[in-house]
């Protein structure tokens, strides 16, 4: 099984319907003059997670200015897209995976560790991609837990589209399930319906802002 993301520059890839045409673009023929970006990036992953049979990348689509086309292969697709991501974001490029449909901006985004239940571990969100990954038919894409300094946010869909939140302060990770029970006022819990208020729920506490007032957080003694 391949993968192929697409790194773009930002300013190209405006929807993921831009980045799927460039996409079909870039594979015809390599006409545009090379971006030294691309290329460095490209060096860069060749040079950390190897190419070629040993390795778990390609370039498929030699880089020119309109970006590169990057082959993922088995059993590493979850990895690759990680090395990707955390290899164009500080560069401010665009990557399109043109399996999953998906378009990763880093413009607006807040670097956060990201794990979905279909095994994709992320360096960062947006509020489009915060949607995108809820936003999905695949049963195995049911939960998302993300990660900050100090907390940790869990979201699983239940039944009829409503979803379970929780949020909690990051305990001892040598303990079970990597975190300790912590005093209830450190851990709340909420439930909304549909994937627009459970997206909404997650980017404003991924964001750190006034995030207790876009859900009906409720500390776990209350709660029970």
């Amino acid at each position: 099984m391949t993968r192929d993301l697409v790194i773009l520059p930002v300013g190209d890839a405006h929807s993921v319907d831009a980045a799927r045409e460039l996409y079909r673009q870039m594979s015809d023929s390599v006409v545009q003059p090379d971006s030294a970006d691309i290329i460095e990036v490209a060096e860069r992953l060749n040079a950390d997670v190897g190419t070629g049979d040993d390795g778990f990348l390609a370039v498929a689509v030699e880089p020119d200015g309109r970006g590169a086309v990057v082959c993922v292969r088995e059993p590493l697709l979850d990895e690759a897209l990680l090395a990707v991501l955390e290899a164009t974001m500080d560069r401010q490029l665009a990557v399109y995976d043109a399996t999953a449909h998906r378009l990763y901006d880093p413009r607006t985004a807040i670097p956060v560790r990201v794990t979905v239940g279909d095994g994709t571990t992320l360096p960062y969100l947006t509020e489009a991609l915060t949607r995108a990954l809820l936003d999905t038919d695949d049963a195995r894409g049911a939960y998302l837990i993300a990660q900050l300094p100090g907390r940790y946010l869990h979201a699983v869909r239940g039944a009829r589209g409503g979803w379970d939140l929780e949020s909690r302060a990051e305990g001892d990770p040598e303990s079970v399930g990597g975190y300790e029970a912590l005093p209830e006022a450190d851990s709340r819990v909420a439930s909304v319906d549909g994937v627009e208020a459970a997206s909404a729920a997650v980017w404003q506490w991924v964001c750190d802002g006034d995030w207790r007032s876009v859900a009906d957080w409720q500390s776990v003694d209350s709660a029970e």
